[in-house]
């Protein structure tokens, strides 16, 4: 589910809409991030498509030249395209010279190419990171066939379900059997409608009787898909709310694959990836903004936050040694060399066309940023990993040297509003591997880490629940003080099997919920539980949420949450007090799931999935399915409040 879905209504399960692939897909202006010839380019789910005056290109993700040209034939002449609809911004912040950086490009819904034939305009527009292209014939307008010519592919071929198949080097551009209508009183009359193929590259469209005294729409829809069978890995790490509903998504992509053309410097021949971030309109559908960050390597955005200002804060982890960053920043350069990944943190402005701050995070060796949070000061906090001996440290900290002579060791780290200081930063760990993987803050500034560790001696505070390791992998959590010179609270999570705790949020008693995913039958669970057991004897995983005390001394609820397969809850949001949203995937078909509006079923792989869980009555969670016939995952969730769940994943 390389998308967002808003969630809402009662119970969060009243109506349920699929709003726009991630990175956002819309049709923008050339500034030069395409070449010279497009006016208009879209970024869709596995293909670029380039609107020329006279062709329309698709381009696989980083396929090089491997491009395929559609050309309208007949009486046709040059479009001219209209851009309609209120505009959005898109950005290209790539590489540390600014003078390179392409900033506020308009990017619309829909184009208009008018009079394509006499009497007959063409409408793009996208759904679902897909291409769809009408083609709308006025009254009296003339043709009953449409021809197409195609270059630049291997072979055409019709389908048994009437689709064209168009194959390239790299993957298959289906061009689905055309629907066809009129408009009349009572609705939509269809009109047959489908593809002939008449030469080795060239296919008409085939239109059945109609009324020509009134309009009739033709619309194909276009998909790619890989020989190895998938599109691209485009994914959301994180989401967020601001107070006025507005949505903000953040990832990865290999969508934006530079042409050799544009002026921006060129990646390599299999284009590593970039950090998106896109703002949407409360509807979860309507793009605002949106920017693609990055180097010449690899580039991933793990967390997004917003602080009380509007601006956007962004973590992640970067291979870029020209990831941009800024002046004054707590590191601008990068402190590896390349090889092994370093941690960044940014804050964007409201509007998404500047960076406020950027910095690099790490040391020598692989550091990692899984966890974002931020306080009411614009201050960041960070979780994350690091196996590098010179990671950036803090004097008077809980713990200033690492733990590990190999390794990772889990770190919690805080960074000032302005970017340019580190204000504490903090090992947590033992004599073996941990990772924190997500960080939430209180009221009082006290930030809390949970994630997992393979030591014996991982420090555990007096009164902790969990003193002692009892399995190979364990769950922890650990709360610092505001300062972080102290270990205010830390416990290990788990049982006897291995246990990982992936999310954790706090509400406004300082009570703090965990969530995550376990192979133990013994894991700490209450007697007010949903599901007080283990549902397949651990064989596979289920998924846990705990609500702790605010000193983490006395668990007040736990549950499991699961089917008779693998379950995980990868994401955790506070509803209200005692009421959690998780979102996370499951493989199993019976895995505790409330019709919704918008269910379409287990889709018998692994699906993504969104639950709400009141912990505190230990009443039944409503959940949800999210995704198709293939591998999805939810990997991050908002509940901004109303009823409302957002979702965003792979």
């Amino acid at each position: 589910m390389s998308a967002v879905s808003r969630l809402l209504g009662a119970g969060l399960l009243g109506a349920c809409l699929q709003a726009g692939a991630a990175p956002p897909s819309a049709f923008e202006v050339n500034r030069g991030q395409f070449p010279p010839r497009v006016v208009f380019g879209a970024r869709l789910d596995g293909y670029t498509v380039e609107l020329t005056s006279s062709a329309v290109v698709f381009s696989p993700h980083g396929g090089g030249r491997e491009a395929v040209r559609l050309r309208f034939e007949g009486p046709s002449r040059p479009c001219r395209f209209e851009a309609e609809g209120p505009p959005a911004y898109v950005s290209y912040l790539r590489g540390r010279d600014r003078r390179r950086w392409l900033v506020g490009i308009p990017v619309y819904r829909q184009i208009r190419c008018r009079n394509l034939y006499p009497g007959v305009d063409v409408l793009f527009y996208t759904t679902a990171g897909r291409l769809e292209y009408d083609l709308i014939l006025a009254p009296g307008a003339a043709p009953a066939r449409l021809g197409l010519r195609l270059e630049g592919m291997k072979s055409v071929q019709l389908d048994p379900a009437g689709a064209l198949r168009v194959e390239t080097g790299r993957g298959v551009f289906t061009h689905h059997r055309p629907a066809a209508w009129q408009q009349g009183p009572e609705g939509r009359r269809p009109v047959d409608a489908g593809y002939e193929i008449r030469g080795p590259d060239r296919v008409e469209i085939v239109l059945g009787p109609y009324d020509r005294a009134g309009e009739l729409v033709v619309d194909p829809v276009v998909s790619f898909s890989t020989f190895l069978g998938g599109s691209g890995p485009d994914a959301a790490g994180g989401i967020a709310a601001d107070g006025q509903g507005n949505v903000y998504v953040a990832g990865a992509t290999q969508s934006a694959d530079f042409p050799v053309t544009s002026p921006i410097s060129p990646p390599p021949a299999q284009f590593p990836g970039d950090v998106f971030v896109a703002k949407l309109a409360p509807d979860g559908a309507t793009l605002i903004w949106g920017v693609y960050i990055g180097g010449a390597r690899s580039d991933v955005a793990t967390d997004v936050a917003i602080d009380a200002a509007g601006n956007v804060l962004v973590a992640g982890y970067t291979d870029s040694l020209d990831f941009p960053t800024t002046s004054g920043a707590f590191r601008s350069s990068a402190p590896g060399d390349g090889i092994a990944a370093d941690g960044f943190v940014l804050k964007l402005n409201p509007q998404g066309t500047g960076l406020l701050y950027s910095t690099y995070l790490g040391g020598i060796e692989a550091d990692r940023i899984y966890g974002l949070a931020a306080d009411r000061d614009g201050n960041a906090y960070l979780a994350g990993a690091t196996a590098s001996d010179n990671f950036p440290s803090t004097r008077g900290s809980f713990r200033s040297t690492r733990c590990a002579g190999f390794g990772l060791d889990a770190f919690l780290a805080k960074l000032n509003a302005s970017g340019s200081t580190l204000l504490y930063m903090s090992f947590l760990c033992g004599s073996s591997h941990e990772e924190a993987l997500d960080v939430a803050v209180d009221a009082q500034g006290g930030a809390v880490a949970v994630g997992y560790t393979a030591s014996p001696d991982f420090p555990a505070t007096a009164g902790a629940l969990i003193r002692g390791r009892r399995s190979g992998l364990e769950g922890f959590i650990a709360k610092l003080s505001p300062d972080g010179s102290a270990l205010a609270y830390s416990s290990y999570l788990g049982g006897s099997a291995d246990d990982v705790a992936t999310s954790v949020v706090v509400d406004g008693l300082a009570r703090m919920y965990v969530a995550g995913h376990t192979r133990s039958l013994d894991f700490p669970v209450t007697g007010a539980a949903f599901q007080p057991r283990q549902a397949d004897n651990g064989l596979y995983e289920d998924g846990f949420a705990l609500m702790l005390s605010a000193t983490g001394q006395q668990l007040l609820r736990g549950t499991y949450l699961g089917g008779s397969a693998g379950d995980r809850i990868n994401a955790l949001a506070l509803d209200s007090p005692g009421v959690v949203v998780a979102a996370g995937e499951t493989a199993s078909a019976d895995f505790p799931a409330a019709p919704a509006p918008c269910e379409t079923g287990y889709g018998g792989r692994r699906d993504a999935f969104v639950a709400r869980l009141d912990l505190e009555r230990g009443a039944a969670p409503a959940a949800l399915f999210l995704g198709g016939r293939g591998d999805d995952e939810a990997r991050a969730v908002a509940a901004p409040g109303g009823g409302i769940a957002l979702v965003a994943g792979a």
